[in-house]
Protein backbone atom coordinates (compact mmCIF):
# COMPACT_ATOMS: atom_id res chain seq x y z
CA UNK A 1 0.00 0.00 0.00
CA UNK A 2 1.41 3.49 -0.64
CA UNK A 3 1.00 6.72 0.90
CA UNK A 4 -1.48 7.69 -1.57
CA UNK A 5 -3.87 4.59 -1.45
CA UNK A 6 -3.78 4.92 2.36
CA UNK A 7 -4.49 8.74 2.07
CA UNK A 8 -7.99 7.68 0.04
CA UNK A 9 -9.43 5.34 2.66
CA UNK A 10 -12.48 7.23 3.90
CA UNK A 11 -12.47 7.24 7.43
CA UNK A 12 -15.14 9.37 7.91
CA UNK A 13 -17.86 6.81 8.26
CA UNK A 14 -16.25 6.33 11.79
CA UNK A 15 -16.36 9.25 13.04
CA UNK A 16 -19.81 8.87 14.84
CA UNK A 17 -17.78 6.68 17.37
CA UNK A 18 -15.92 9.22 18.28
CA UNK A 19 -15.53 12.13 20.77
CA UNK A 20 -14.77 15.67 18.57
CA UNK A 21 -11.40 15.58 20.34
CA UNK A 22 -10.59 12.70 19.22
CA UNK A 23 -11.80 13.53 15.55
CA UNK A 24 -7.93 15.82 14.66
CA UNK A 25 -6.30 12.90 14.88
CA UNK A 26 -7.91 10.16 13.51
CA UNK A 27 -8.71 11.89 10.19
CA UNK A 28 -5.04 12.77 9.67
CA UNK A 29 -3.04 11.66 6.74
CA UNK A 30 -0.92 8.49 6.72
CA UNK A 31 2.76 9.34 7.31
CA UNK A 32 1.11 11.61 10.66
CA UNK A 33 -0.96 9.08 11.98
CA UNK A 34 -1.37 5.37 11.78
CA UNK A 35 -5.14 4.93 11.91
CA UNK A 36 -5.40 4.93 7.97
CA UNK A 37 -3.08 2.10 7.97
CA UNK A 38 -4.49 0.01 10.69
CA UNK A 39 -8.19 0.28 8.79
CA UNK A 40 -6.05 -1.01 6.13
CA UNK A 41 -3.90 -3.72 7.71
CA UNK A 42 -7.27 -4.96 9.63
CA UNK A 43 -9.41 -5.18 6.58
CA UNK A 44 -11.62 -8.45 6.43
CA UNK A 45 -9.66 -10.12 9.06
CA UNK A 46 -11.45 -12.83 11.01
CA UNK A 47 -9.73 -11.65 14.33
CA UNK A 48 -7.76 -8.82 15.71
CA UNK A 49 -6.44 -7.51 19.25
CA UNK A 50 -5.69 -3.57 20.22
CA UNK A 51 -3.53 -3.58 23.10
CA UNK A 52 -3.92 -0.10 24.35
CA UNK A 53 -7.32 1.21 23.98
CA UNK A 54 -6.55 4.50 25.62
CA UNK A 55 -9.48 6.55 24.27
CA UNK A 56 -10.15 3.57 21.62
CA UNK A 57 -9.32 5.36 18.43
CA UNK A 58 -6.70 2.72 17.47
CA UNK A 59 -9.71 -0.14 18.04
CA UNK A 60 -12.35 1.77 15.60
CA UNK A 61 -9.49 2.00 12.91
CA UNK A 62 -9.37 -1.87 13.13
CA UNK A 63 -12.98 -2.10 13.27
CA UNK A 64 -12.78 -2.79 9.36
CA UNK A 65 -11.85 -6.13 10.41
CA UNK A 66 -14.79 -8.88 11.38
CA UNK A 67 -13.91 -8.90 15.07
CA UNK A 68 -11.75 -6.23 17.41
CA UNK A 69 -11.29 -7.28 21.03
CA UNK A 70 -9.22 -4.35 22.78
CA UNK A 71 -7.72 -4.20 25.56
CA UNK A 72 -6.52 -1.80 28.50
CA UNK A 73 -5.31 -1.61 32.03
CA UNK A 74 -8.07 0.78 33.08
CA UNK A 75 -11.00 2.47 31.65
CA UNK A 76 -10.26 5.32 29.82
CA UNK A 77 -12.03 4.66 26.58
CA UNK A 78 -14.20 7.87 25.21
CA UNK A 79 -15.12 6.37 22.02
CA UNK A 80 -18.64 4.19 21.39
CA UNK A 81 -18.36 0.76 20.43
CA UNK A 82 -19.09 -0.34 17.51
CA UNK A 83 -20.91 -3.91 16.95
CA UNK A 84 -18.01 -5.96 15.98
CA UNK A 85 -15.71 -4.17 18.91
CA UNK A 86 -15.19 -5.98 22.42
CA UNK A 87 -13.57 -3.22 24.66
CA UNK A 88 -11.86 -5.25 28.36
CA UNK A 89 -10.29 -4.01 31.24
CA UNK A 90 -7.30 -6.45 32.29
CA UNK A 91 -4.48 -8.66 31.55
CA UNK A 92 -4.36 -9.24 27.48
CA UNK A 93 -1.80 -12.39 28.18
CA UNK A 94 -4.48 -14.56 30.02
CA UNK A 95 -6.84 -14.17 26.81
CA UNK A 96 -6.91 -17.49 25.48
CA UNK A 97 -7.61 -16.39 21.89
CA UNK A 98 -5.08 -13.54 22.18
CA UNK A 99 -2.68 -15.94 20.11
CA UNK A 100 -5.23 -16.69 17.46
CA UNK A 101 -5.25 -12.98 16.49
CA UNK A 102 -4.14 -12.30 12.52
CA UNK A 103 -3.01 -8.78 13.60
CA UNK A 104 -2.28 -7.03 17.17
CA UNK A 105 -1.77 -3.70 17.58
CA UNK A 106 0.42 -3.01 20.80
CA UNK A 107 0.25 0.44 21.71
CA UNK A 108 0.88 0.75 25.77
CA UNK A 109 3.83 2.02 27.89
CA UNK A 110 6.31 2.54 25.40
CA UNK A 111 9.38 1.64 28.49
CA UNK A 112 10.41 -1.33 26.53
CA UNK A 113 9.33 -3.31 29.18
CA UNK A 114 5.76 -4.49 28.45
CA UNK A 115 6.96 -4.52 24.84
CA UNK A 116 9.31 -6.76 25.55
CA UNK A 117 7.53 -9.03 28.02
CA UNK A 118 4.55 -9.12 25.49
CA UNK A 119 6.72 -10.17 22.19
CA UNK A 120 8.50 -12.68 24.16
CA UNK A 121 4.89 -14.12 25.49
CA UNK A 122 3.65 -14.67 21.86
CA UNK A 123 6.71 -15.22 19.63
CA UNK A 124 6.66 -18.80 20.25
CA UNK A 125 2.92 -19.60 18.95
CA UNK A 126 1.46 -16.43 17.28
CA UNK A 127 1.46 -16.84 13.73
CA UNK A 128 -0.02 -13.09 12.54
CA UNK A 129 0.93 -9.88 12.34
CA UNK A 130 2.19 -7.90 14.92
CA UNK A 131 2.15 -3.78 14.61
CA UNK A 132 3.88 -1.76 16.97
CA UNK A 133 3.39 1.87 17.88
CA UNK A 134 6.11 4.68 18.75
CA UNK A 135 9.48 2.21 17.54
CA UNK A 136 10.95 5.51 17.30
CA UNK A 137 9.37 7.64 20.23
CA UNK A 138 12.30 7.36 23.02
CA UNK A 139 15.75 4.72 23.56
CA UNK A 140 13.93 1.82 24.96
CA UNK A 141 11.32 1.34 22.18
CA UNK A 142 14.50 1.92 19.87
CA UNK A 143 16.31 -0.30 21.29
CA UNK A 144 13.29 -2.68 22.01
CA UNK A 145 12.63 -3.05 17.91
CA UNK A 146 16.19 -3.09 17.41
CA UNK A 147 16.36 -6.30 19.64
CA UNK A 148 12.92 -8.35 17.61
CA UNK A 149 14.73 -10.94 15.50
CA UNK A 150 11.20 -11.93 13.11
CA UNK A 151 10.80 -10.28 9.90
CA UNK A 152 10.11 -6.97 10.37
CA UNK A 153 9.54 -3.65 8.17
CA UNK A 154 9.72 0.03 9.59
CA UNK A 155 6.47 1.67 7.77
CA UNK A 156 7.05 5.02 10.12
CA UNK A 157 6.91 7.24 6.83
CA UNK A 158 2.90 5.37 5.95
CA UNK A 159 1.84 5.01 9.37
CA UNK A 160 2.77 6.90 12.43
CA UNK A 161 5.26 9.82 13.07
CA UNK A 162 6.54 8.50 16.61
CA UNK A 163 7.13 5.22 14.62
CA UNK A 164 5.07 2.37 13.59
CA UNK A 165 6.66 -1.30 12.70
CA UNK A 166 5.65 -4.51 11.46
CA UNK A 167 6.64 -7.76 12.66
CA UNK A 168 5.45 -10.83 10.62
CA UNK A 169 5.23 -13.78 12.44
CA UNK A 170 2.96 -15.48 9.99
CA UNK A 171 6.09 -16.63 7.66
CA UNK A 172 5.88 -13.46 5.03
CA UNK A 173 8.75 -11.70 4.23
CA UNK A 174 8.53 -7.92 4.53
CA UNK A 175 8.25 -6.16 1.06
CA UNK A 176 9.57 -3.29 0.10
CA UNK A 177 6.77 -0.57 0.06
CA UNK A 178 7.52 2.56 -2.79
CA UNK A 179 6.51 5.25 0.67
CA UNK A 180 8.48 3.66 3.11
CA UNK A 181 12.10 4.54 1.63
Amino acid sequence: MTLEGLNRIDMSKYEGYLKDSQLGDFVNWAGYEHYRLLNHLCAGKPLVYDIGTYKGSSAIAMSSAKKVVSYNVEDQRESKKPKNVTFKIGDCLTDPDLLNADVIMLDTYHDGEFEKEFYEFIKSDFKGVLVLDDIHLNKPMETFWRSITEPKEDLTKIGHYSGTGVVYFDGRKPKRCSSCG
